[in-house]
């Protein structure tokens, strides 16, 4: 994507990292209990 002199570029992402992928990790902070499936990753972990 080319963007010319004086004119801006704006993406948006959503992100929604999951557990699923992310359990065996060392060190998340985690909202929730780890054997509820319903647990997310913290805010603060991104």
């Amino acid at each position: 994507i080319g963007v010319a002199p004086g004119f801006t570029l704006s993406r948006v992402f959503t992100l929604k990292p999951t557990l699923a992928d992310n359990k065996d990790k060392r060190g998340l902070a985690l909202d929730g209990q780890l054997k509820h499936e319903d647990t997310n990753l913290a805010s603060s972990t991104m």
